[in-house]
């Protein structure tokens, strides 16, 4: 009888405060809550303190290791009142069902088969296993008890990344409400509002001096991006054609305009029916990530001079740096008579 063998190894001298077993587990209980204590206030600090400032003060200087930590490897970007509290909301959120999830169906549905297979000893006479004996019979609690324990791990490692994906969309699609972007909107009206977007979040500024036309300088930066990649061998000559801003002949007196490409409206008209890139390629991914990123909130970019600078050297085994006026001028090979000079030039013509 299963239930008459755990009775038995329950002890029944709960109250008796002399007895070794309540002592045992009145010391466990104490340490599981100091150390529950220890890592709710150790996750805290960790969410709130910069790695950098960790183990050591922050310096005034700008020289050294310093610098570099608080500018790259532990720099946190500095939010607002509003949107720091946004995010400790969301991960308070995810933390708080996490936990909640993992109390009531994992740590107290592992209590009672935990506190069971633990106790539970099968009789030796009764393991009669023809390859391993009672070895595998007698350990059988313990290793269901591992199995369990190692299902019940990664499920607690995996609700983590669940929980996020949840409490991440909530959050979103209240932050899109927020700013007055309903989730119903297709993304093809971001290609649309690109013109306006590219002068209003990356050409204006408080103290800009209008001297061309938004539409002029709007063209600059979309023509620069376009060429670009037409030179990296992502677009072809007619795919610039068509996403280039082109001069053409206005009607008022015989002045020249720019005419902006059919792109920009062939995104919310489905009568267009052009190829203006390849689809599913490299050109498509960064026109959209481009497109997508100036649909957010950009912060205010900081002066040059503020920047930090960092220097980045590329080792080279065996290359000789200073050469001779005889190396220059000699023919590297007898085949294609050209001398390294003349390849120098050939590269630099300035």
């Amino acid at each position: 009888d299963y239930e008459a063998i755990y009775q038995s190894k329950v002890p029944t001298k709960l109250d008796d405060p002399d007895s070794g077993e309540v002592s045992t587990w009145k010391a466990a209980r104490a340490v599981a809550i100091v150390q529950f204590i220890y890592s709710v206030l150790f996750t805290i600090f960790l969410s709130l303190m910069p790695s950098a400032l960790m183990f050591k003060p922050r310096k005034k200087n700008r020289n050294g290791r310093g610098l570099i930590n608080r500018t790259f490897a532990g720099n946190f970007p500095p939010l607002k009142i509003a949107a720091r509290s946004i995010s400790l909301a969301l991960w308070c959120a995810i933390f708080l069902s996490k936990y909640l999830e993992s109390y009531f169906f994992l740590a107290l549905s592992f209590k009672d088969p935990f506190r069971w297979l633990y106790s539970y000893r099968l009789p030796a006479d009764q393991c009669t296993e023809r390859f391993f004996g009672a070895n595998l019979c007698s350990n059988q609690n313990y290793i269901t008890l591992g199995f369990m324990l190692l299902l019940d791990l990664v499920l607690f490692f995996l609700d983590t990344y669940l929980w996020y994906v949840v409490w991440n969309t909530i959050f979103s699609v209240g932050r899109s409400f927020y700013l007055g972007v309903s989730i119903w909107t297709p993304w093809r009206n971001v290609f649309s509002r690109m013109p306006k977007r590219i002068y209003a979040k990356i050409l204006a500024t408080a103290d800009m001096e209008v001297k061309y036309k938004p539409k002029v300088l709007c063209s600059q930066i979309w023509n620069a991006v376009v060429i670009s990649m037409y030179r990296e061998h992502l677009l072809s000559v007619d795919h610039v054609q068509k996403l280039l801003y082109q001069q053409v002949s206005s009607d008022d007196d015989g002045k020249r305009t720019l005419k902006p490409p059919a792109f920009f409206v062939s995104q919310d008209d489905a009568a267009f029916n052009q190829e203006f890139y390849p689809s599913h390629s490299e050109a498509e991914r960064r026109i959209s990530f481009f497109a997508q990123s100036l649909s957010s909130v950009l912060p205010e970019p900081v002066p040059v001079e503020n920047m930090p600078t960092f220097t980045v050297f590329t080792p080279h085994y065996s290359e000789k740096i200073l050469m001779s006026l005889r190396e220059i001028i000699r023919e590297s090979d007898q085949y294609t008579r050209v001398t390294v000079l003349e390849y120098l030039k050939a590269l630099h013509t300035d």
